[in-house]
């Protein structure tokens, strides 16, 4: 468990945030066991990024300076595919970044709300 816990944070992620990712972790293995792994779901949007690239909505996308580089590359295509300009980049978090960095993670969602169009803020 404790490797899996080492992959989803940064090295300086809170007790708090270890205990609660192993505890996620867990309980996914614990239901993997129970239950076998889930089907696949078919992809609602029906084509995946063909279908993304033809949305017209605001999007953020970001991850944790120490995530593990498939999750950078995944933010990168699906930033591109949204037109949704460069992920962000949230600084001493890992996979977990809301968790670990929950007041910077914050303030960019706030600030990427605040910027939308439509009714003042």
């Amino acid at each position: 468990m404790s490797v899996g816990v080492e992959a989803w944070t940064s090295a300086g992620a809170t007790a708090e945030v270890r205990a609660h990712a192993a505890r996620m972790l867990r309980d996914q293995f614990t239901e993997q066991l129970a239950h076998g792994e889930p089907s696949l779901a078919a992809d609602p949007l029906g084509e995946g990024a063909t279908a993304l690239r033809t949305l017209s909505v605001p999007a953020l996308v970001g991850g944790g300076e120490h995530d593990m580089p498939d999750f950078f590359e995944g933010g990168e295509a699906l930033a591109r595919d949204l037109d949704a300009g460069r992920p962000v980049v949230i600084p001493a978090a890992g996979h977990l970044a809301p968790l670990e960095q929950p007041s910077v993670f914050c303030t960019l969602l706030l600030d990427f709300i605040r910027r939308l169009p439509g009714e003042r803020r």
